[in-house]
Parts: C-alpha cells; sequence; structure tokens
C-alpha cells in the first residue's frame, strides 16, 4: 500500500480523448520543500488517436520526466 509519501512523487497523468485526437497533461511532482506546479506550468500535448499517437505519448512522458529529472523517466 502506497503511503502519503510516496504518492507525493507519483507522476499523474490526465488525458481528454475525443474522436480523431486526445490531449494529454503531465503532472511531475516537485521535490520536498518546494512549491506545487502551477496548472498553467504542467506540460500538455496533443496527439493523433492511433496506435502511433499511443506510442508518441509514451515517449512525451519520458521526455518530460527527463527534462523534470523525475523518476520513471530515462526510456
Amino acid at each position: 500500500m502506497k503511503t502519503q509519501k510516496d504518492l507525493s512523487k507519483t507522476t499523474w497523468i490526465g488525458i481528454d480523448v475525443a474522436k480523431k485526437t486526445f490531449v494529454a497533461g503531465i503532472y511531475i511532482p516537485t521535490d520536498p520543500g518546494e512549491e506545487s506546479r502551477k496548472i498553467s506550468d504542467i506540460p500538455v500535448e496533443d496527439f493523433e488517436r492511433t496506435s502511433d499517437g499511443v506510442r508518441a505519448l509514451y515517449q512525451w512522458s519520458y521526455d518530460q520526466r527527463n527534462k523534470f529529472q523525475a523518476e520513471g523517466g530515462n526510456l
């Protein structure tokens, strides 16, 4: 079972799905003691609703975690 401390380091992805596309936003956790990210600072990207789009989301999520030096990067 995850503790509150474990959840504070969890990366969250929200996805809004439309007929031909989907939009994803990724919340990268901040380090302990740092202020949480503003919603306007959350990376967002559009993707085609295809298997290539899902692969692009997968790669993009790793790129974002690497950019912020967060857990779960380095594909």
